[in-house]
């Protein structure tokens, strides 16, 4: 229950109460609490009814404020169901503003317990939650910073039976994966760590899942909990690069030695896939070429303009055969010597140090 409504159709004072020893505020007078200021009391709420037809009967024990009748500051409330009459609904204990659960404090209900952080009903700041399980055979925990009841990022643990994980990293508005986070599963038959990005509580994108028991590693990226691509590596250091079904390699692909040599390919029509990755290898390297001759080009163009306006800031006639030379690898395409000729005139003792 976000906010702590006493609200009720009726109320009686016990006279008889104990001041807490933890607070320094007098005991409350009179038997209306709507009318308890700063003042420290007690009351028992009788059956109300909701507009969803559920009926609860509430008591509060704490501090009240400025503002007539509403709790402020210590103290504790308990909620209890008419419709589930065996168990208490609702319990908090901790701090309140103006009727709100506001400061640290603990949340007990059937379904969770919540320790830590509250602003203005709602959980905020660093908190624990833990999910119970009728059976107490599940432990489910969640704990990080909350922002206004929303885990943003923290630490979900999961324990049953010899199952166990823990998750690390972001969560999304339902408590779900999402963004970057670690997953580890410390089953003792598969024990692994996946460190990928995630979405609605599977990875989604680049990731890296290592099975600690066995020492292998896959590398790519995921859709769900599969991956259909990517790089195998094993603990003696060899390697496989490409398809992959139920953790094995399967279609195209090709394994590679601890040094990084190739060694074989695997596909059902094995000439075929090797003539395909061989393609894609010689296209790899052909595109990684065009990039490396576009930044020597970028690189001597620069040098070659600044060549240039040296030479005719200060009339360097002299150095003629340079910019001659340096033209001549220009219409050849040589930027290796475009770039030697350019950073031997820049740094030649005779040209003014600003050029």
């Amino acid at each position: 229950m976000k906010k702590v409504l006493l609200l009720f159709l009726s109320l009686f004072f016990l006279n008889n109460y104990n001041l807490s020893a933890n607070s320094n505020l007098p005991p409350c007078e009179g038997e209306d609490h709507e009318n308890y200021t700063n003042c420290y009391g007690k009351y028992i709420g009788k059956q109300y009814e909701e507009e969803d037809g559920l009926k609860y009967l509430s008591d509060y024990e704490g501090e009240f404020g400025k503002q007539p009748g509403l709790s402020h500051g210590y103290g504790k409330a308990k909620f209890y169901s008419f419709n589930s009459p065996d168990w208490d609904d609702e319990e908090y204990e901790g701090n309140f503003k103006n009727d709100y659960y506001h400061g640290q404090g603990t949340l007990t209900t059937p379904a969770f317990i919540y320790i830590g952080g509250w602003k203005e009903g709602l959980e905020h700041g660093y908190g624990e939650l833990t999910f119970k399980d009728y059976k107490d055979t599940d432990s489910t925990k969640f704990s990080g910073k909350f922002n206004q009841g929303k885990i943003k990022k923290g630490i979900k643990t999961y324990s049953k039976g010899i199952v166990n994980y823990k998750y690390e990293g972001g969560f999304n508005s339902n408590f779900q994966y999402h963004g970057d986070g670690v997953f580890t599963e410390n089953n003792s038959n598969t024990p692994y760590i996946l460190k990928a990005k995630f979405k609605n509580d599977t990875p989604n994108g680049k990731g890296k899942i290592i099975f600690t028991k066995h020492n292998i590693s896959y590398e790519g990226n995921w859709t769900s909990w599969t991956l259909e691509k990517g790089l195998i590596t094993k603990d003696d250091g060899q390697t496989y690069q490409g398809e992959i079904k139920n953790w094995q390699p399967h279609g195209k692909g090709l394994y590679y030695d601890a040094e990084g040599k190739s060694q074989r390919f695997w596909d059902d029509n094995k000439e075929l896939a090797k003539q395909e990755i061989e393609r894609e290898m010689e296209e790899n390297q052909r595109k990684a070429e065009e990039r490396r001759i576009q930044e020597m080009y970028v690189e001597a163009t620069k040098l070659r303009q600044r060549v240039a306006r040296c030479y005719v800031k200060y009339s360097l006639q002299h150095f003629s055969s340079y910019l001659d030379a340096i033209e001549n690898y220009k219409r050849i395409r040589d930027y290796d010597g475009m770039i030697y000729l350019s950073k031997k005139f820049l740094s030649h003792p005779q040209v003014p140090g600003d050029c």
